[in-house]
């Protein structure tokens, strides 16, 4: 997966915030702020916060209501490495040089918890030591990473397996709460959905997506 909440750890995390007992709290690129749908007591909770610190691209709701403001790369700029589906392995790289003096998101981090090294460093020392041996026909894991670099992608034989409990009680709950939506007097109802291109708004300083026709009405 490439994005995973908590809901119930966020819930707990929540509480305490408004309770007075989180002492600092590192936002890293996400804006509660704006699209979350407790904001005002998030907003609230954070001024009884003695450190706030936002890693962000832009600035932004959140990141406005920080101490410190840790600038980024644009995706653009970075190196990344992502696993869409177990054994799909997937490189990212840079299009253009910074046009900043910013770091990407993840060697902020490194940064911070003293990490020696570039993320393009982190990302091939990954690689190479957790993907290689699963692969054959490489004179050598520098071959073996010059052929990643070129392809932008490697796969292996991955067989993981994930345990799913579902809970009957939250999907019976679930349930109801739609069986019990109000319905509407008329004819009508509205019925509002994200954007499939800008999804809740935070990609609108994008103006190659505001030009994307919408695949539902267009």
């Amino acid at each position: 997966m490439l994005a995973r909440g908590d809901d119930v750890a966020f819930a707990e995390w929540l509480q305490r915030l408004g309770d007075g007992k989180v002492k600092g709290v590192l936002f890293c690129q996400v804006n509660p702020l704006y699209n979350h749908p407790l904001q005002s007591k998030i907003e609230e909770g954070l001024k009884k916060v003695s450190l706030k610190v936002a890693i962000t691209g832009q600035q932004d709701e959140t990141s406005l209501a920080c101490d410190y403001v840790l600038g980024t790369h644009h995706f653009l700029e970075s190196w990344n490495h992502y696993e869409p589906v177990s054994g799909t392995h997937l490189l990212a790289q840079p299009t253009i040089n910074p046009l900043f003096d910013t770091l990407q998101p993840e060697e902020v981090l490194m940064r911070l918890a003293n990490v020696d090294g570039s993320y393009y460093d982190f990302i091939r020392k990954n690689i190479v030591q957790n993907i290689y041996p699963k692969v054959s026909g490489f004179a050598s894991n520098n071959t073996f990473w010059d052929q990643v670099l070129h392809d932008g992608c490697v796969t292996v034989d991955a067989k993981e397996t994930f345990n799913v409990d579902l809970s009957t009680a939250n999907i019976s709950k679930a349930v109801s709460a739609i069986a019990n939506q109000p319905k509407a007097d008329s004819g009508f109802e509205l019925y509002l959905y994200r954007n499939v291109a800008m999804d809740d708004g935070h990609w609108a300083n994008n103006p190659w997506l505001q030009e994307l026709p919408d695949p539902v009405s267009k």
